[in-house]
């Protein structure tokens, strides 16, 4: 036995593939030092109303990456809002993991032409409700009129 001694490989001596049937300890035996679940993936956001109605959306990309409870997703979409049918607080749909009932999570638009003004995302179950700050939410009259409305945006949300 040996204690914090000895390195498992080398720059040059590297080994291929590590698996584990747990998790790993990183700096530490507590358990918050303990990582047991990391994801990457794509998920298909869509544009909805909390009451009713969608709109048409073209996905450019859109990711996601999960480390522990915390999940950052990645999109760049644009919707046809010349002909959408949303009711209600406009919401993106489609996020790949149920977000915390204790949620404090939330996320910016990069670039916005969905709404005239900037946006904050809130997230709400599977869904990121746009909204111009803490309490406000973008409602179907206030989306941009138009074919093409593009936008790029991050969120980042705490799941169960």
């Amino acid at each position: 036995n040996s204690d914090a001694t000895l390195d498992l490989g080398s720059p040059v001596a590297r080994f291929k593939d590590l698996f584990l049937s747990s998790g790993v300890y990183l700096g530490g035996t507590g358990a918050a030092n303990k990582l047991d679940d990391y994801e990457e993936g794509t998920w298909t956001p869509t544009l909805v109303g909390t009451t009713s109605g969608s709109a048409t959306v073209t996905v450019t990309s859109a990711n996601y990456t999960k480390i522990g409870n915390v999940v950052n997703v990645y999109a760049e979409i644009s919707a046809d809002l010349s002909s959408h049918t949303i009711v209600g607080a406009v919401e993106i749909g489609g996020l790949p993991f149920n977000a915390s009932s204790t949620n404090n999570g939330g996320g910016t638009a990069g670039y916005n032409a969905l709404v005239n003004g900037s946006v904050f995302f809130r997230p709400i179950s599977t869904k990121l409700r746009l909204t111009a700050g803490l309490t406000y939410s973008w409602q179907s009259g206030d989306l941009a009129t138009g074919a093409v409305a593009l936008c790029m945006f991050h969120a980042t949300y705490r799941t169960a």
